[in-house]
């Protein structure tokens, strides 16, 4: 069903649809493009959102002005289609709005972090979305959510520096604040939320950001640590354990680890690019003691449960409080579950 009577705007499923049929040379083309969430824009925004385009599509017209053939399953020739069957026309749906800024006043920090997360949460993964938004806490905990967002400059990011750094805060910590609020202040501008910022696109990190905590386990640490685990009811944590710890895998890759990611013949993990933090697949090696580890859980293993680390069928979100109760049984002190990688 067409969306709020906005040209080539539909409802499908839920969601915003850019939809548009056309013709050329004889060929028909379909286009699509999913936009988000009615909730996500106002109307005021799609039909914004939709001049845009075509005013990007008109612009370039005379680039394609002497197209000939369009091959079917050719993205650049859909897109030469649609410039050739825009050629010769004139942008009929204007804005009489268009000028207004998206906020008719100066938006405050807390206005901006709304549209940014609301943003945020629909192309990120869960899991970052709400880290991201955790740490916008200590932003917000020293600007205010009523701070005018166009008065942060340098002075502001030096002031929230050395606030961050009196409270004991590493720099490392507080350069990923600042490079949230760099984000923020980068997107607000990138999606005319604002008409520009004095800090667009410029550096606000501390450079040369060394972390000088290097932790790992010592050889008698680990054997204390394993005697802990292996005399110990919760196998699941044992292995969780020893599978990062000869494997070098962080503790979400670990827990978000499914049976198909698990190749027993050849001896190896694969984790496919929505599992690593850096969007690459990554093809880890198993030795013995991981192999075994893995080789374990298959005997808890449910048919309805695709994790290999679970409860009773459910995913496993979080051991943080059996890893602190088995770090102090084996009296280890100043340990994340982190350092494993430092270990591996």
């Amino acid at each position: 069903m067409k969306y709020k009577n906005i040209p080539d705007l539909y409802l499908i499923k839920g969601k915003i649809v850019f939809r548009k049929h056309i013709t050329v040379n004889g060929k028909s083309f379909n286009i699509w493009k999913t936009l988000g969430n009615p909730e996500d824009f106002s109307e005021n925004e799609l039909i914004k959102i939709v001049t845009k385009l075509r005013k990007k599509v008109y612009e370039k017209i005379l680039k394609f002005r002497d197209v000939k053939k369009v091959e079917k399953n050719s993205v650049e020739g859909v897109v030469k289609a649609i410039l050739q069957e825009e050629a010769g026309k004139t942008v009929k749906h204007k804005l009489k709005f268009e000028s207004e800024p998206i906020f008719t006043k100066e938006p405050t920090f807390g206005e901006i972090l709304e549209k940014f997360f609301s943003w945020y949460k629909a192309v990120r993964k869960k899991s970052t979305y709400k880290a991201e938004l955790k740490r916008s806490r200590n932003l917000i905990r020293f600007f205010g959510k009523n701070f005018p967002f166009l008065r942060i400059g340098t002075k502001e990011i030096e002031e929230y520096r050395i606030y961050r750094i009196n409270q004991g805060t590493s720099k490392s910590t507080i350069n990923k604040d600042l490079r949230l609020l760099s984000t923020v202040i980068n997107r607000a501008v990138e999606f005319e939320w604002i008409p520009e910022h004095k800090l667009y696109r410029k550096p606000l990190l501390f450079r040369e950001v060394k972390n000088e905590r290097v932790r790992y386990l010592s050889k008698e640490e680990e054997e204390r640590l394993l005697q802990v685990l292996d005399s110990g009811k919760n196998k699941i944590l044992k292995n969780v354990v020893l599978l990062s710890l000869h494997t070098g895998m962080r503790l979400g890759e670990v827990l978000n680890l499914k049976w198909e990611n698990v190749d027993f013949k050849n001896k190896v993990l694969v984790l496919f690019p929505d599992q690593t933090k850096n969007k690459k697949r990554h093809v880890i090696p198993l030795n013995k003691i991981a192999y075994k580890a893995l080789k374990e859980q298959e005997t808890m293993k449910l048919l309805k449960c695709p994790y290999v680390f679970h409860r009773n069928g459910r995913k496993i979100k979080s051991i943080k409080d059996g890893f602190k109760n088995a770090l102090k049984k084996a009296g280890i002190e100043d340990f994340r579950f982190h350092d494993l990688r430092h270990t591996f």
